[in-house]
């Protein structure tokens, strides 16, 4: 069973290489949080599997035509990742296996977006 869940794309205030007061970055983060836990509960409609081991896969959809690093994007991502953890979808994001992330380049901007596709993975 594969699940999933659409994003918005991160607000740029959370991007590693960005620099702004904490006070904005915190808050930022906590509504873009608080976005990811509704998105992610509405795609798991009201189950909430708790998998102990699991593989994401992260593919961004964004107007520029530039590659960006795709550690900044893993890292650009992580808010997101936390919401998968407190939505019950995944136990613990420390044995999230992820995927090598892809770029959708080009996309109109009412397109943008953030998708994460988890798949559960047997114990090693």
């Amino acid at each position: 069973m594969t699940v999933a869940v659409v994003f918005s794309l991160p607000p740029k205030s959370l991007h590693p290489n960005a620099r702004g007061h904490w006070k904005w970055v915190a808050r930022d983060r906590h509504r873009y949080s608080d976005s990811c836990i509704a998105r992610t509960l509405n795609a798991l409609a009201g189950n909430r599997p708790r998998w102990k081991y699991a593989a994401c896969q992260l593919r961004y959809y964004r107007t520029s035509k530039r590659r960006m690093d795709p550690d900044k994007l893993l890292s650009w991502a992580a808010t997101a990742i936390d919401a998968l953890q407190e939505a019950g979808l995944i136990e613990n994001d420390k044995w999230l296996t992820h995927l090598p992330v892809e770029q959708v380049l080009g996309v109109p901007v009412q397109d943008e977006r953030l998708e994460i596709e988890i798949t559960p993975e047997r114990e090693p």
